[in-house]
């Protein structure tokens, strides 16, 4: 099976992966400047002085050049993108008037100005070409979870339709059919909504910590404190689920029931530590940053800030999500419908174009279930303290994409003694 080569050992890049990457590429270009519009021309209209741009931080970090937040990890990409293209640029004809040794001319450079250049269109290409990046590891599932070039395009576009919102008259089904059985809330806004880049950040480790959990024999306890580590560096909660989804991999992994408790049970108490030893960091370097330190050297308790912190989440969003609760129940029905109902006939398309055996198709759902699964238990939590009336659409982004390939893979395994028979 092709992961980013070949299909076949030995040979080159095949057509088939090589057609899967410039689809991706055909619907990124489309997709991100339409689901991102609002970060875009914030960039554009408010953009500091070589700082780090908000939208892809809480904070600008502009002292020490990093983004001092607990979303720490999709900065680091801004800052990395932006200084490979910055040394990209310094091979062009850009504001010659600033460089070493220019000779001066009468005539006029017809060249950018530097301040244009660096303040506006390399910050706007940054932005675009991260937030691309980010959506990569969407290619790579429809690389590892499908063979033939019909069910991997078919399962690209399944995931990328959810990203961008899909067709309305999808849509305007599930509501019709909603209005059937109860009233239902009609909440078009839910697939309207925009990402924040960290939402995609999150996305993208899901996704690989996927694909990684189908193609990895074992996995050390050398390699687990930096995959999670990684994971609490890209959002709060990812530390929490690459240590469930590594210690479901013990339990399909190793034979021997006993021992395969016995490995998960470490691996979740392992991950566990590493988990909280990074929020712990990153809190600290935030909290100080914000003022909480010297609030608490000014005679401030803990426990006052906390329970500040704690009533504020609550009065303006666990209060408002306690009240609203069925019709927010209804909106991630909404939400996750069309995704699990394309997964699945992604999955039949699969059962009838590849001929997977049984062994990978089951590790395939298994590593999809591994990983949605604790995200779907965080997304309940998450009724305490996020804004679920308002922005369900972007923060249960994650959950419908990854529910494309899980679905897909769950179908598959349903209807390959079916098909399979035909």
């Amino acid at each position: 099976m092709g992961f980013i080569g070949s299909d076949r050992p030995g040979q080159g890049v095949s057509s088939n992966t090589l057609g899967v990457w410039m689809l991706f590429l055909l619907l990124a270009v489309v997709a991100v400047p339409l689901k991102s519009h609002h970060e875009i021309r914030q960039l554009i209209d408010s953009l500091g002085h070589g700082t780090v741009p908000v939208e892809l931080s809480h904070l600008t970090g502009d002292e020490v050049g990093l983004p001092l937040s607990l979303r720490m990890a999709v900065g680091v990409v801004y800052l990395t993108v932006h200084e490979i293209l910055r040394g990209v640029a310094a091979l062009m004809m850009i504001a010659p008037e600033a460089s070493v040794g220019y000779q001066g001319t009468p005539w006029g450079s017809k060249a950018y100005e530097l301040a244009a250049f660096q303040d506006y269109y390399l910050p706007f290409v940054s932005v675009f070409v991260t937030q691309i990046l980010l959506l990569t590891p969407i290619a790579l599932i429809a690389l590892t979870f499908a063979r033939s070039f019909p069910a991997r395009a078919a399962l690209l576009l399944a995931m990328v339709s959810c990203f961008g919102g899909w067709p309305p008259e999808l849509i305007n089904l599930v509501f019709w059919l909603g209005g059937h059985l109860l009233d239902w809330p009609r909440a078009y806004y839910l697939f309207a909504d925009r990402y924040l880049p960290s939402d995609v950040a999150g996305l993208a480790y899901q996704l690989l910590l996927m694909v990684w959990l189908i193609r990895a024999r074992s996995i050390p306890l050398t390699v687990l404190p930096l995959v999670v580590a990684l994971g609490q560096f890209t959002s709060e909660h990812l530390g929490f689920i690459a240590g469930v989804a590594m210690a479901a991999h013990a339990l399909w992994s190793i034979p021997d029931r006993r021992a395969a408790i016995r490995l998960a049970l470490v691996r979740l108490a392992l991950a566990g530590l590493v988990s909280v030893a990074v929020l712990m960091l990153m809190l600290g370097v935030v909290l100080t940053r914000e003022g909480y330190y010297q609030r608490w050297l000014d005679g401030q308790s803990v426990r006052h800030m906390v329970d500040e912190y704690l009533q504020y989440k609550w009065l303006h969003y666990g209060k408002y999500n306690e009240l609203w609760w069925r019709v927010i129940v209804a909106n991630f029905v909404s939400y996750l419908s069309p995704p699990m109902l394309i997964g699945g006939l992604v999955g039949l398309v699969r059962a009838r174009w590849d001929r997977d055996t049984l062994e990978l198709v089951t590790m395939r759902w298994r590593a999809a279930g591994a990983v949605v699964a604790p995200l779907f238990l965080i997304m309940v939590i998450g009724g305490l303290n996020s804004g679920y009336t308002s922005d369900l659409g972007r923060q249960a982004l994650p959950l419908a994409v990854m529910l494309v390939p899980l679905s897909a893979a769950l179908a598959q395994r349903l209807f390959m003694p079916i098909v399979y028979r035909s």
